[in-house]
């Protein structure tokens, strides 16, 4: 009687990160000492381009929240020492130093802010803006002030999110993590070791997806650079770039 053959599992990575902090050397340090074949990044085409440019656009024709986002995030990014987005940018760099294939795993950006907005009530989105308000007047304290509330109860920081803002808890998060998922497991299973960078609010959802599927391993933006105070746990679930004249956005 033939033994029947198992196959083995993919095996996926992740790696939360916060997008607007100065994680540049840590993110490298883990692509280099993991040595993936795939380095899968939480970016669309239309972000990553945006990224790469030398030059940022004034965002002109894009939504005025989306800008206020963008400029909430990159002001934030100031005050850490970084510029947002730049863990993804060393991401791809180090992909590149090893001979690591990069794919990108995310929605369209904007298409996906379009679709959150059209779903919010008049509440949630009247909380969302006095929200990027109060954060690019508080900064990092607001910042910190909030990240010790999630540091401290991830579970029911998360839920608080979901009943004050169903609708972008679901579409900025549980439909990006399905979406961001499905795409892992179809890279996974035509590569070797997938490493995945994205940011850390994610991961719990993500893992529960692909746990079924592949092994996983797990490096939280703690591991990831183990703080000397609260301002290194922040992060966000989604960057915001406002691209330059000869990017799409």
């Amino acid at each position: 009687m033939r033994a029947l053959r198992v196959e083995p599992r993919p095996r996926i990575m992740l790696v939360g990160i916060g997008h607007v902090f100065d994680i540049r050397a840590a993110v490298k340090g883990v692509v280099h000492r993991i040595h993936p074949q795939t380095v899968a990044l939480e970016l669309d085409s239309g972000r990553f381009a945006a990224l790469q440019s030398s030059t940022r656009g004034d965002g002109r024709g894009l939504p005025m929240t989306y800008r206020l986002l963008a400029k909430l995030q990159q002001s934030l990014a100031e005050q850490y020492g970084s510029e947002a987005g730049s863990e993804m940018i060393a991401a791809a760099e180090a992909a590149a130093e090893i001979g690591a294939a990069v794919e990108l795993i995310d929605m369209d950006a904007l298409k996906v802010f379009k679709r959150m907005t059209g779903a919010m009530s008049m509440k949630e989105k009247l909380l969302m803006v006095a929200g990027i308000f109060i954060s690019l007047v508080a900064g990092k304290a607001a910042v910190e002030k909030e990240m010790e509330r999630y540091k401290s109860n991830e579970e029911g920081f998360m839920a608080e999110v979901q009943r004050i803002y169903p609708s972008i808890a679901r579409v900025l998060i549980d439909e990006r993590n399905t979406h961001m998922a499905e795409r892992l497991k179809w890279i996974s299973s035509r590569s070797g070791l997938t490493l995945a960078v994205v940011g850390d609010a994610h991961i719990p959802g993500m893992t529960g997806i692909l746990s079924k599927f592949a092994d996983v391993e797990v490096l939280r933006l703690d591991d990831l650079q183990k703080p000397t105070d609260s301002e290194q746990n922040a992060q966000m679930t989604m960057s915001f770039t406002v691209s330059g004249p000869d990017d799409k956005p």
